[in-house]
């Protein structure tokens, strides 16, 4: 009988212990101390005698909207396949930026603000093969502000705004406030 009460005790400590356990990890939960650990991903090491043209280049530059070199910006390459940051660094004096030994993929390059909270403008998606070296040129958007003065004549605000959709790939624009469809009769 002794053996029975020894093991109903084991487990009553036991299953108090987990009781305890919950409840503090509850605790510190409630109040903001645990936080998930984000998942890391290794870079992977290079073997000694890898030749180095199984790496890819991407170099560019990036500019404003008026093509005038962005010095000292904070730009930063993205796996295109898996949306990871893989690579930061700072433009040169003119605006300038190399990753070297990329893997072959996909990718994208972005220039980000100095707090890199926040995308300011993108690449294309640029797919770079073993050995290769490829430009590319990230541009600012244009932003017409009212102080730029061309909203006070709506025809130099069109002819703006018409601009800069052509420059952007747009085929066909609407002034807003037009009917976007015919009124069925």
């Amino acid at each position: 009988m002794s053996r029975i009460y020894l093991g109903t005790a084991l487990s009553w400590v036991v299953v108090a212990s987990l009781h305890v356990a919950a409840q503090d990890a509850g605790s510190l939960i409630e109040s903001g101390k645990a936080q998930a650990t984000p998942a890391r991903v290794s870079t992977p090491r290079v073997l000694p005698g890898t030749r180095a043209d199984v790496f890819a280049t991407i170099r560019g530059s990036a500019l404003t909207s008026t093509n005038s070199s962005l010095a000292t910006t904070p730009v930063r390459l993205r796996d295109a396949r898996i949306g990871q940051i893989v690579a930061r660094q700072v433009t040169d004096s003119s605006g300038m930026f190399e990753f070297e030994s990329l893997d072959p993929g996909s990718y994208i390059v972005e220039i980000v603000d100095q707090d890199q909270a926040s995308v300011l403008a993108a690449s294309e998606v640029l797919n770079v093969g073993a050995g290769e070296a490829i430009s590319a040129v990230v541009k600012l958007p244009l932003r017409i502000t009212p102080s730029a003065g061309i909203f006070g004549n709506t025809t130099s605000s069109a002819a703006a705004l018409a601009a800069q959709a052509a420059a952007s790939g747009v085929m066909a624009i609407r002034a807003s406030g037009t009917a976007t469809c015919e009124t069925l009769q």
